[in-house]
């Protein structure tokens, strides 16, 4: 439609209004008026994809009856108001593509928060400023929630072990922040997801154990380093594209070798691997000795040069078998 200017704070005239869709007029440059929260009968909300700026208004969570809340794609900024938690019969909320800020918001007292959306199908809430720990309250046993989007924020701590409790999960998206410590061993209560991304964190210890995900069909764990292959990767039977890193595909490839007692996924569609420079730091490393020098301040570096060389001696690979798969294929036994 092209729509230009400011919604009036005259909206709240239109009391039994039930669908309103401004999407994708990038004219709408205003921020949306305290009044949207008059709308009493109002089920859809959707304005995707204009240019809406200013605060969320908390007047939001006084929408009874909304249904779909969707409101990405804008400059919306600030934090995600408790009062959303409110909205009990809320399926889809999609709050993704702004510039909110601020923690995730859960209830204390008589302040709502998103952990009250039980009923709540949706939470997309990727490419925003959101910041601190994803609270362990935020999950439980009795939500319904198919898609978890946290993707492209800066949260940080660990990943609570209560995610594991949302059983109905199908896909989770925690790339793109600055989490860190191990993966929690409740990961692998989530057997109805099918996509799992983890990438581009700070996460230290093994890969995760995934035994169980069974309708696991897409993984991205490309910035994880291991030192062996892991054995449950084998139950992974619906995996088809997976995401790693250079060095954990080098094991791939010893594992997955097409020799009668290879076990793993039936069928890859693609496999992804991360390039790195080969002068790019390591992460993390379990032991690093140095010998005949002396200690000096800060802490010693390891490059994926040398990690990967190493990788390459210990498996007995040639750079020329590394830069041809079917001679590393070929030449790879696995005796089970």
């Amino acid at each position: 439609m092209n729509l230009k200017g400011q919604l009036s704070g005259d909206i709240e005239a239109l009391s039994e209004l039930q669908i309103l869709d401004l999407s994708y007029n990038k004219g709408l440059t205003c921020s949306l008026p305290q009044s949207i929260g008059s709308l009493k009968s109002l089920s859809i909300l959707i304005l995707v994809g204009c240019g809406f700026n200013g605060l969320t208004p908390d007047t939001v969570g006084s929408l009874s009856q909304l249904v779909f809340l969707s409101l990405n794609s804008n400059n919306f900024i600030g934090a995600i108001p408790a009062s959303i938690g409110n909205l009990s019969k809320l399926y889809w909320l999609d709050l993704a593509d702004n510039r909110l800020n601020g923690p995730l918001p859960v209830s204390h007292g008589n302040t709502p928060g998103l952990d009250m959306l039980v009923h709540t199908k949706h939470f997309h809430l990727g490419k925003n400023q959101l910041s601190g720990e994803i609270p362990a309250q935020l999950f439980s046993s009795n939500m319904t929630l198919k898609h978890l989007l946290l993707e492209h924020n800066q949260l940080t701590g660990k990943i609570p072990p209560t995610l594991g409790l949302v059983k109905t999960l199908e896909v989770v998206r925690l790339d793109r922040n600055s989490l860190d410590g191990s993966i929690p061993s409740t990961l692998n209560n989530l057997t109805r997801t099918s996509e799992l991304f983890l990438s581009n964190n700070e996460f230290t210890g093994p890969l995760p154990d995934l035994t169980g995900m069974n309708a696991l069909n897409y993984l991205d764990m490309s910035t994880f380093s291991s030192a062996d292959f892991p054995l449950w990767f084998s139950t992974l039977q619906s995996l088809t594209t997976l995401y790693t890193s250079l060095s954990l595909y080098i094991h791939a490839c010893v594992y997955l070798s097409p020799t009668p007692s290879a076990c793993g996924p039936a069928e890859f569609t693609s496999i992804h691997v991360q390039r790195r420079s080969l002068d790019a730091p390591v992460r993390r490393c379990e032991r690093l000795a140095v010998v005949g020098t002396r200690r000096g301040r800060g802490r010693p570096k390891k490059y994926w040069e040398e990690v990967i060389r190493q990788d390459m001696v210990r498996l007995q690979i040639s750079e020329d078998m590394a830069l041809d798969r079917k001679v590393l294929r070929s030449s790879i036994r696995v005796v089970g």
